[in-house]
């Protein structure tokens, strides 16, 4: 089984280049999100489509949740895609935390506004959900 800290620190080490400052992770994992800071990045589980019936695959959800500064939903928006062109071009094949990676493709449509934003302190949210399909062999090796 793949865990919500491992997505996290995968994410972490993809290329992003597109972005004028590296994103900070939450590294508790959500629903749960510290007041601070502004710009931040939250990893959730979500429930997935199960294990595959041989039982050779898992296939985990996640949610990534990105917060922006405040009075700038532009540059939110902007950290969202590059943040989702990283993880779908690091998608599979591939390696994550030392499963294999088979498949990745969005829960639903690509990134989105979260309803209820901007927030009182009038920063803007994006999300957007991926089903990955992984091994559920032991690690075979580190990310």
């Amino acid at each position: 089984m793949i865990t919500t800290a491992q997505v996290i620190a995968w994410m972490e080490l993809l290329p992003t280049p597109q972005l004028d400052a590296p994103l900070v992770f939450n590294q508790k994992p959500g629903p749960a999100i510290p007041e601070t800071p502004h710009r931040l990045v939250t990893v959730t589980r979500l429930p997935g489509a199960g294990m595959t019936h041989e039982g050779i695959f898992d296939r985990p959800g996640f949610q990534v949740r990105v917060r922006g500064l405040q009075h700038d939903p532009n540059s939110t928006e902007a950290d969202i895609f590059a943040l989702d062109q990283a993880i779908r071009a690091a998608g599979a094949p591939g390696m994550v935390a030392g499963h294999w990676l088979t498949s990745l493709s969005w829960i639903g449509s690509g990134p989105g506004p979260l309803p209820g934003t901007p927030d009182n302190g009038q920063r803007t949210e994006y999300v957007v959900s991926y089903l990955f399909q992984v091994s559920m062999d032991q690690e075979l090796e580190s990310v």
